[in-house]
């Protein structure tokens, strides 16, 4: 079966009966390995923190059980053992905030960008007003099932 992934560009979190497991504002953190001064943190290197070092524990750990969207289109995502990621869209104009896409390894940028820029609709990206990319309407309020990949 494929692999999807999402990519976020507003608030969101995954959690579960414990309590949030992972959350947006965890790549601002420093991961707990890292030793220098707080001034000196680059949160865009990867590995560096807080949001890296949590994704590497959950990688696999969930299967998603269904989904729903907001009338503004937040997303949530019903997930295994409980748990769920949600999003909250955060702007009040119709800009990206989040995508879904089928997860493929690709050994160079350009290939990767050949397959994501072809009209095979390969991706959702989504505002919160309705779907971005490609051009289609989407029913508010509508909920999908997903299915469990094989």
């Amino acid at each position: 079966g494929s692999v999807y992934a999402l990519h976020f560009h507003c608030p969101f979190r995954l959690q579960d009966q414990t309590g949030i497991l992972i959350a947006n504002e965890d790549i601002y953190v420093p991961a707990s390995s890292y030793s220098g001064d707080e001034a000196d943190f680059d949160y865009d290197v990867f590995g560096s923190n807080l949001f890296d070092e949590k994704a590497g524990t959950l990688k696999n750990r969930f299967t998603v059980k269904g989904c729903s969207l907001s009338r503004f289109y937040d997303l949530h995502v019903a997930l295994s053992d409980d748990a769920e990621i949600m999003s909250f869209s955060d702007h009040s104009t119709n800009e990206e905030q989040w995508r879904l896409f089928e997860w493929v390894e690709f050994k160079t940028k350009e290939e990767r960008d050949a397959f994501y820029d072809s009209p095979n609709g390969h991706h959702l990206v989504v505002g919160s007003e309705g779907l971005l990319y490609p051009a289609m309407d989407c029913d508010r309020d509508s909920t999908a099932s997903v299915a469990k990949p094989d």
